[in-house]
């Protein structure tokens, strides 16, 4: 295996004269590009504000999967009126074609149950990204939850023969609330959580020399589709140690957490020049992860740009994607708005009950959603209307622009006839103007880059028509112009329609 994922790394890589540039989403971001034509590029960046919750125990993933949204166990919890799943089975494991997962879940640290892929469930010792729901159903947070530590080797092989053991990653004004949360939940599980302070959070991605759009991307045969074979402990474990020890040999025991970004797929599926982002979990003692990067993994030469949080938060940002709590006001959107049923193993179908479960399940099998989350740009964003945007207790209206020409008088409303005759508050006939509703409403932005939340009336006036509609939103004096972009799930979603 390790010498078969070396090949791999080594394979990472086509040959032409083309330049290195990076998207993020889809959008060329100008600043970053190789000076060197034969160059693939390193950016990399330390995340501050991000904390870890370990849990540790033999009831460890039963208790998880009761939280979350992800499918962390092969069987059904229970079945009710609102679950999701129509079989009558209870305690039914996963059933394909494909070999099943072979684990205890309650014995040995092995890794994290992933329930889809085209090969089937498999295992993993990355993390995964997934979300937790208050009792309506409504997001907390989202959260990468990885298999702790990332690698095993001599020096950490007596730890992952114990029980499962994960860390749980947070932003860090909301790790109180988790506690108090897995505190109320449990109950009799035989586990053990607390905070983790002595961590460190880095971003990167990589992107490679000489290939074009057409090009097959090269972490989807080497990376994605391997991993969906890994269908036991061992194999996984191989894995994880193989590649991250040839990309991080000098500091792979220090690393506490391994994350592939899987939310970018489909992306990486139709782009060859689309780059892949990671995220690790290091001790406190790293200086800087990237200097132990080990660049002789690869056939090429690296550029390293080292760029800061905002940078990286901009990125997702152009994806169309959250990245913790501070970017949503806890409590206030569904996790099929934010297109968490687009994300590989994020929110379940068919797992049973878990916190939230209810609408959710409501949601998806009546298929009634009338907004999801869109990237957008600012285009004419002042310092003044940042700091009023950051202000704002609660989420901005993005309105649609009409031509005075083609504009359709408001429709009147009439109030209903008064018993008493006339009123000092009006006639009984008096006609109130209808309020019209907002086309969306920002959610978080981060210089002009932001995601909306959009009503799916718009998209085929926005993505399907060669001259779609102009948006803008007000705060304070000014009127702010905003472009919708197109998110990466927009065709799969079409389809389905």
């Amino acid at each position: 295996m390790m010498k078969t994922l070396t090949r791999s790394i080594l394979d990472l890589t086509r040959s032409s004269k083309n330049a290195v540039s990076i998207q993020c989403g889809r959008r060329f971001i100008s600043s970053i590009k190789a000076t060197n034509l034969d160059n693939a590029l390193l950016v990399y960046g330390e995340i501050p504000n991000k904390s870890y919750l370990q849990v540790r125990g033999p009831d460890t993933i039963g208790f998880l999967n009761g939280l979350v949204t992800s499918k962390l166990l092969p069987t059904f919890v229970k079945k009710n009126l609102t679950t999701i799943e129509v079989s009558d089975e209870k305690n039914k494991k996963d059933t394909n074609n494909n070999e099943s997962p072979e684990f205890n879940e309650k014995k040995g640290n092995w890794g994290i149950y992933n329930a889809e892929s085209h090969n089937g469930p498999y295992l993993s010792r990355f993390g995964i990204y997934s979300a937790f729901l208050n009792g309506k159903g409504k997001l907390v947070t989202d959260s990468i939850i990885y298999p702790s530590p990332g690698v095993v080797n001599d020096q950490t092989e007596a730890k992952i023969k114990l029980y499962p053991e994960y860390l749980l990653e947070f932003d860090k004004d909301i790790i109180p609330r988790m506690l108090t949360s897995f505190e109320s939940h449990k109950l009799h599980n035989k586990i053990k959580f607390e905070e983790v302070k002595n961590t460190k959070t880095w971003d990167f991605f990589i992107s490679f020399p000489g290939l074009t759009q057409n090009d097959p991307n090269p972490w989807i045969d080497n990376v994605y589709v391997p991993l969906t074979y890994l269908k036991n402990a061992e194999a996984s474990n191989e894995f994880a140690e193989s590649f991250i020890t040839s990309l991080f040999p000098k500091i792979s025991n220090k690393i506490l957490g391994f994350y592939i970004e899987r939310r970018t797929e489909t992306l990486l599926n139709n782009d060859g020049t689309a780059p892949q982002f990671f995220r690790i979990v290091t001790t406190e003692d790293v200086d800087n992860a990237f200097d132990a990067f080990n660049s002789e993994a690869f056939p090429f030469t690296f550029e390293k740009l080292e760029k800061d949080s905002s940078f990286f938060k901009q990125c997702k940002l152009q994806y169309g994607f959250l990245d913790g709590s501070d970017a949503i006001q806890p409590d206030s959107l569904m996790p099929l708005e934010l297109n968490f049923d687009y994300f590989p193993n994020t929110v379940s179908n068919n797992k049973g009950c878990y916190v939230g479960q209810e609408l959710t399940a409501r949601t998806y099998s009546t298929g009634i959603l009338r907004k999801r989350l869109i990237p957008i740009e600012f285009e004419n964003l002042s310092e003044q209307a940042v700091k009023l945007l950051n202000e704002c207790d609660k989420y901005p209206d993005i309105e649609v622009e009409v031509d005075p020409k083609n504009q359709e008088p408001e429709p009147l409303q009439s109030t209903a006839p008064s018993p008493f005759g006339n009123s000092p508050f009006g006639n009984a006939s008096t006609k109130l103007r209808q309020r019209k509703k907002a086309a969306g409403t920002l959610i978080s932005f981060d210089g002009k880059y932001g995601i909306a939340l959009f009503r799916i009336e718009h998209f085929k006036n926005i993505y399907d028509t060669p001259t779609p509609s102009k948006f803008f939103l007000t705060i304070g004096q000014e009127k702010i112009d905003v472009t919708p972009q197109r998110p990466i799930w927009y065709n799969e979603w079409k389809s389905s329609q």
